[in-house]
């Protein structure tokens, strides 16, 4: 018999037809996608006489407020100061942001650290801090600001890092919120989170 003019297999064929289907069903069913590796970052030392800024914002929808924090430690690991800043919520995420590299150079610049890397997550905004047209944005009072601050320094760069690579900066920015207006810590960070030093300096 004939169907949809497919041919048929011989009735002594089909046993063997159906064990080899089955046989393929099953194989198929043990092939699992590989899962992605999940790169976990640390955060890295910066070189000899360098510091490293880390730096972050977190926002309060609630009270429409904002923090920011800042942490700079040197080629040890080893906090030289850390802070956190409340400031009433600006009128952008990319303000906001700007506020944050500003801070972190200003505290940079006071604690006479003169060469330095800053590390945060607003690749855009410190493009467009620095960048020639910078004057022309919402930021550019900001950029004026930053481009100032710059002559302070011997060397000085910029560099993206993922949150996991900013923890301590992260969580003194979200600790604003129940902190003064500025807080600010010699040579250590709030006690509550000493902990995310120890495990950023773990390999």
């Amino acid at each position: 018999m004939r169907h949809f003019n497919e041919p048929s297999l011989p009735l002594d064929n089909l046993l063997d037809a159906a064990k080899v289907s089955l046989a393929e069903f099953e194989s198929n069913l043990n092939i699992r996608p590989e899962k992605p590796k999940t790169v976990v970052q640390h955060w890295k030392p910066p070189m000899q006489d360098t510091y490293k800024v880390n730096y972050d914002d977190a926002c309060f929808t609630k009270t429409d407020e904002a923090g920011i924090g800042v942490v700079v430690r040197n080629e040890l690991g080893q906090v030289m100061t850390s802070l956190t800043k409340k400031i009433p919520m600006p009128l952008s995420v990319e303000v906001l942001k700007a506020k944050a590299v500003r801070r972190a150079m200003i505290i940079t610049t006071e604690w006479g650290f003169h060469r330095a890397i800053f590390e945060g997550d607003s690749e855009l905004v410190v493009k467009a801090l620095f960048g020639d047209s910078s004057h022309h944005s919402c930021i550019g009072h900001i950029a004026k600001d930053c481009k100032s601050i710059m002559s302070f320094f011997q060397t000085c760069s910029f560099s993206h890092v993922r949150q996991q690579s900013n923890r301590v900066a992260h969580t003194l920015a979200k600790r604003a919120r129940k902190s003064f207006p500025l807080s600010v810590w010699m040579k250590s960070v709030p006690p509550d989170i000493s902990y995310i030093i120890y495990v950023d300096v773990t390999p």
